[in-house]
């Protein structure tokens, strides 16, 4: 039996210490085979070189999990690079995944599937080229985190004034992806839109932002059966509020 932890949206900001010492105790706490990282950990990220004593903290407690831990970029902390990784020990994830009961599993952040907000695709499509990502960590420290501060108020301006539909992911777009990787279940973050989805073929379960009650997805994987736990956390305890399992040999997933 494989016991994984998957989490994303934690948005830690070097300015609110203390959210990093409740990450901490949620993974201290969870009996688990393996830890997975989707994404925005960080609430920004403008290079390995601009990490504070907060994040430098959190990396010597992520090297120090007896466990492996795996890790993909969001949105936010696309810039976190390989010395910082190197500092927390984890190793990228492969977005495609063969689970121990024969399942197929598709992991991604999620913003990639949020097509219908074509002015974000613009820019993200922007962002991720090399040529910008140099020319962005060539300037100063300074000048990085004052163009990371502007982002950051655009997007929160935008998100206001957007579509609430716009800001989801588009059920096609995971659909054509999960049926291009033969996936039974997919596992994003991003839209902070926390819960457990059938959509025909596959499952879909989604993580949550952390700033309020933080919903992380619990996945039990054995020989015969995947069993899918989402699970709110707060400092003192976490909580099972819906499961869905899928045994071999079964057509479709359970969901209670």
């Amino acid at each position: 039996m494989t016991t994984t932890l998957i989490l994303s949206d934690v948005h830690l900001d070097p300015g609110r210490p203390e959210d990093y010492a409740i990450v901490e105790s949620v993974i201290a706490r969870e009996a688990i085979d393996a830890l997975w990282i989707l994404g925005d950990l960080f609430e920004a990220w403008v290079g390995d070189d601009g990490a504070e004593q907060a994040d430098l903290r959190l990396a010597a407690f992520l090297c120090s999990r007896p466990y492996p831990i795996y890790w993909t970029p969001g949105n936010r902390d696309f810039l976190v690079g390989a010395e910082f990784g190197a500092l927390c020990g984890w190793i990228s994830l492969s977005p495609s995944q063969r689970l121990n009961c024969g399942l197929n599993l598709l992991v991604r952040h999620g913003d990639e599937w949020c097509t219908d907000d074509t002015a974000y695709q613009r820019f993200r499509a922007e962002v991720r080229t090399p040529a910008w990502q140099q020319s962005f960590l060539q300037q100063p420290l300074t000048v990085r985190r004052s163009i990371a501060q502007e982002m950051r108020q655009a997007s929160q301006l935008a998100q206001t004034t957007a579509r609430p539909d716009i800001l989801d992911v588009t059920e096609h777009s995971v659909r054509v992806d999960a049926c291009d990787h033969d996936a039974q279940l997919v596992i994003h973050g991003h839209t902070h839109r926390p819960g457990l989805h059938l959509n025909g073929s596959y499952l879909r379960a989604v993580t949550s932002d952390w700033h309020q009650a933080a919903t992380v997805i619990r996945l039990i994987d054995t020989a015969s059966e995947c069993r899918v736990e989402q699970v709110v956390c707060d400092t003192n305890r976490s909580s099972v509020q819906a499961t869905a399992t899928w045994q071999v040999g079964s057509p479709e997933w359970n969901l209670n």
